[in-house]
């Protein structure tokens, strides 16, 4: 958890370090296969509340930092600079960051330069000062609603569900790593047995039922 403070703010980063190949996923989040992150933030931001009750507390960004040690190509005639930023452009994290110019240049000071693109955190900058389609980044509105989301999909897995009903979405089902495929009673050669089939969605579309789901949390919606 990394924490920067201001006369009014205390801004709250979370990074998960997997030593996989890890990436956020908008969809998962939303079938509730992805909460840690978030989940990770909420408890920080909860914290900094209690700590700094005089100041607002503002999401900066959630990601997943794979370790590994990268192998990049050799060019010729390139400095020491340019090995060095195509280095990191290869460990560069993954994840959500803030919209909000001023927190990005918070993460990246790299940023103060329109048309650049960071080195640490999914997010480039325009010419014109506006962020790039490709930029992985959320108001602090969708923050907020991100945030909500995750407690309600974390009060239903305390509600106690234990059907044995795993999921299937695209190469992915929730069978592959389980250690308790013995004793679950699922199997797909039983005519009884059928995984849940998650649907891929746009982001737009994600972000319009999880709007939903909160203004109406007793439905499930899948």
């Amino acid at each position: 958890v990394d924490i920067c403070e201001d006369e009014e703010h205390v801004y709250v980063k979370v990074i998960d370090y997997k030593s996989g190949n890890t990436s956020f996923d908008l969809v998962a989040l939303y079938y509730g296969l992805q909460l840690q992150l978030v989940l990770y933030l909420n408890a920080a931001m909860e914290l900094e509340q209690k700590n700094h009750p005089d100041k607002q507390v503002v999401p900066a960004g959630i990601f997943y930092y794979n370790i590994k040690d990268p192998v990049v190509d050799y060019v010729e005639e390139e400095g020491e600079e340019g090995l060095y930023n195509r280095i990191l452009k290869q460990l560069r994290m993954n994840g959500v960051a803030s919209a909000d110019k001023t927190v990005l240049e918070l993460m990246d000071k790299n940023l103060e330069k329109n048309g650049s693109s960071s080195l640490s955190i999914p997010v480039s900058i325009k010419r014109d000062g506006n962020l790039a389609k490709t930029s992985s980044a959320v108001s602090e509105e969708q923050f907020r609603l991100i945030s909500g989301y995750v407690n309600h999909k974390i009060r239903e897995i305390l509600d106690g569900e234990t059907k044995a009903a795993p999921y299937e979405m695209g190469q992915k089902n929730g069978c592959q790593y389980c250690p308790y495929k013995g004793a679950c009673g699922f199997d797909e050669k039983k005519g009884s047995s059928r995984y849940r089939r998650l649907a891929a969605m746009k982001p737009q579309e994600i972000w319009e039922k999880m709007s939903r789901q909160m203004e109406n949390p007793v439905d499930k919606e899948v």
